[in-house]
């Protein structure tokens, strides 16, 4: 019950480690699904890290995590103003997120649904207004997401 876990203060750090070793194995659009999906978690961000290991060292991984962490400055905080449950992107915007969308009403919403539908579906796009660049170094923290790091071979 709600009630019964303990205040954000007195919260334990998460690690959440998520290993891969080849992109051709291991789809990495789903490899980044399960890194924003972590990210996402109902937990307090300053306790909450995400480790991406990637053991073959592939250069796409590398682009693809910074793609992601760019796209979770706007993914992370949408999911926790609106209590988003289906917190995989690709899940999501499937229709295995009709119905929270359609629970979720409302003009805010949908505007914000509409701006980041384009990012996540335009990964080159960049807006200023959404957000900056994104970023130059793999670690990343800020106030309202965890932090992520990766280490590859």
């Amino acid at each position: 019950m709600p009630e019964n876990l303990p205040a954000d203060s007195e919260l334990p750090g998460v690690d959440v480690f998520i290993c891969t070793a080849d992109p051709t194995k291991e789809p990495v659009l789903e490899v980044m699904n399960t890194v924003l999906s972590a990210m996402s978690l109902d937990y307090p961000p300053e306790k909450l890290s995400v480790y991406l290991s990637d053991d073959g060292g592939a250069t796409v991984t590398l682009y693809a995590i910074k793609e992601a962490c760019g796209f979770a400055r706007v993914w992370v905080p949408f999911c926790r103003k609106y209590g988003v449950k289906t917190i995989c992107p690709d899940a999501f915007f499937s229709s295995f997120g009709d119905d929270e969308r359609l629970i979720l009403r409302g003009n805010e919403f949908k505007n914000e649904e509409e701006n980041i539908k384009v990012i996540f579906f335009n990964p080159f796009y960049l807006d200023d207004k959404m957000f900056h660049y994104y970023p130059k170094e793999i670690d990343v923290q800020s106030e309202s997401i965890p932090k992520v790091s990766i280490q590859g071979n």
